[in-house]
């Protein structure tokens, strides 16, 4: 994959506007096609005791030649904050929580902790 498809991937996920969208880089586990494929090709950048952080966020394990470990995890954010933090998506839930009072509760909850994550 390279930034052309992550852009292509974003577009395609804005346009659908589901409930909800998750954004995380490639992360292959051992024992896996994936896996054997990005290590015998020297794609992984660490050793899987280090795949997670110590705040227990996942560490991008992959630096492939177009496509940075540092550059997946900034797209995930980037993505993050134009899915979730839109007038569309906000509008959109709002008009389901006014239906369902407790998705509203949801709602409120998940977009204080969006706000403290991407503004």
């Amino acid at each position: 994959m390279d930034k052309g498809n992550y852009a292509k991937a974003l577009k395609l996920l804005l346009r659908l506007n589901t409930d909800t969208t998750q954004f995380s880089p490639l992360i292959p586990s051992p024992s896996t096609d994936g896996y054997t494929w990005a290590s015998e090709n020297g794609y992984i950048s660490v050793s899987y005791k280090d795949y997670c952080k110590k705040d227990a966020a996942h560490n991008c394990v992959l630096e492939l030649p177009n496509l940075s470990s540092n550059e997946m995890v900034a797209f995930c954010a980037d993505a993050g904050s134009k899915y979730y933090v839109r007038p569309k998506y906000t509008l959109y839930r709002l008009v389901i929580g006014l239906k369902a009072p407790e998705d509203l509760k949801r709602f409120s909850k998940a977009f204080e902790r969006l706000n403290s994550t991407y503004l």
